[in-house]
C-alpha cells in the first residue's frame, strides 16, 4: 500500500540520515585524534632531545670531576 511504502521510505531516509551523522561526529573525532598523536609524537621528540642533552652533560661534568 502506498502509506506503507511512505513510511518505509521515511524510514530508510530517517536511517540514512543518522548514519551521515554518526559518520560525520566519527570523521570528526579522527581528524581530532590524528591531530593529538602528532602533537604528542612531537612533544615525545622534544622531550627525547632534552634527555639526551641533559644526560650529555651529566656525562660531561662527571668527567671533568
Amino acid at each position: 500500500t502506498p502509506t506503507t511504502q511512505n513510511y518505509t521510505l521515511e524510514l530508510s531516509s530517517a536511517a540514512s540520515d543518522v548514519y551521515k551523522r554518526q559518520e560525520d561526529r566519527i570523521d570528526r573525532k579522527e581528524a581530532l585524534l590524528i591531530r593529538q598523536f602528532a602533537a604528542l609524537e612531537t612533544a615525545m621528540s622534544t622531550l627525547s632531545s632534552q634527555a639526551a642533552w641533559l644526560a650529555s652533560q651529566l656525562g660531561a661534568q662527571s668527567s671533568a670531576s
